[in-house]
């Protein structure tokens, strides 16, 4: 439903805060068994996950998109909406640096998960 790109100069990747459509996800885990009634619980799981990952990489395909501006799996799922008058314009724009800021904490875990894949 929603997503916030980010990237940053000094990396060689691209990573994404996803805001999944409730009702699209709440349909999904329904149609696989998979416990969870908020979204919070439901993003947890991990074929969640794995669908939300294969979506962004035919997305990326779709589109031509390169290698630099492919998210691949460096993205984290959240489970409240991006607010209007907070994250986004009342135009729904995303404002970046407000956004940045607000999520500071879950880009850091996404480049520091990053890293610890490519020092294996």
């Amino acid at each position: 439903m929603q997503v916030f790109i980010h990237g940053d100069s000094m990396r060689n990747h691209i990573v994404a805060i996803i805001f999944p459509e409730p009702e699209e996800l709440t349909e999904f885990c329904k149609s696989r068994n998979l416990s969870g009634t908020t979204v919070a619980e439901q993003i947890t799981h991990p074929e969640v996950i794995k669908a939300i990952e294969s979506d962004l990489s035919r997305l990326a395909k779709d589109s031509n998109f390169n290698s630099l501006e492919k998210v691949k799996g460096n993205f984290e799922l959240v489970d409240k909406e991006f607010e209007v008058g907070v994250v986004l314009t009342p135009t729904m724009k995303i404002k970046r640096k407000v956004a940045r800021d607000l999520y500071v904490d879950q880009i850091a875990t996404i480049y520091k998960r990053a890293d610890a894949l490519i020092d294996v």
